[in-house]
């Protein structure tokens, strides 16, 4: 409750953020959230809780960082980066539409028309080789905040989940380079058996290259 409502920086940072919000007294955070959120528009609802989790980040940086952001930068920071997290969101939200609507019939084009369709075909993951282990990783880079954001999954020959990360980086790599570096990140956890990343199946590495560059990305 303190540290998002009580606390100096956090007074700063409410001050300067625009909103209108309910100062009256209430016992819990919670409690105040559900206080604002009942008071706020959509959009304000959207930058109150996205000033609430740069908080958070910002008292942990701070505390095993010693670096300490401006309330100021912080706002400003939230602003940029919530149109960023909306329209992954939404992304997100039309992909899976999309993964769960039914197959739609095409239809032909008006006679001495010609139809250009652009619908992106879904797909389907694959078990590795019997004996093996599958990897995937994604990247997500935001060049405006000046942060990104990277991970990886790793499942066996029956397709069962055997362990998984995401890792935060206050930096800014080209998407494959940020894929690479998930890979990295994996090759400490665990001995590849088969990885298959998008990044290197996109650049035209066969699987077999893709191993020995795998295996080349981090000290045996």
């Amino acid at each position: 409750m303190h540290l998002f409502t009580d606390c100096d920086y956090a007074r700063a940072v409410w001050s300067q953020s625009g909103l209108l919000l309910i100062a009256r007294g209430v016992a819990s955070f919670s409690n105040w959230l559900d206080l604002q959120i009942t008071s706020l528009d959509k959009d304000s609802c959207g930058l109150l809780l996205m000033l609430c989790w740069k908080i958070w980040l910002v008292r942990n940086d701070k505390v095993w960082n010693g670096k300490l952001m401006s309330p100021s930068s912080l706002v400003e920071g939230a602003r940029r980066y919530l149109p960023d997290w909306v329209n992954t969101v939404k992304g997100d939200s039309a992909s899976s539409s999309a993964r769960n609507s039914p197959v739609c019939k095409w239809n032909l084009p008006s006679p001495g028309f010609y139809k250009l369709n652009t619908d992106t075909p879904v797909c389907k993951w694959n078990l590795p080789s019997p004996g093996f282990y599958k990897l995937n990783t994604d990247a997500t880079v935001f060049t405006l905040n000046i942060n990104m954001g990277y991970g990886w999954v790793l499942k066996n020959d029956t397709g069962q989940f055997i362990a998984a990360e995401c890792i935060p980086d206050n930096d800014v790599f080209t998407p494959m380079e940020a894929e690479a570096m998930a890979i990295r990140e994996a090759g400490g956890v665990f001995t590849p058996m088969e990885a298959e990343a998008m990044a290197i199946r996109e650049a035209g590495y066969s699987k077999s290259k893709a191993r020995r560059l795998f295996l080349q990305s981090f000290p045996s």
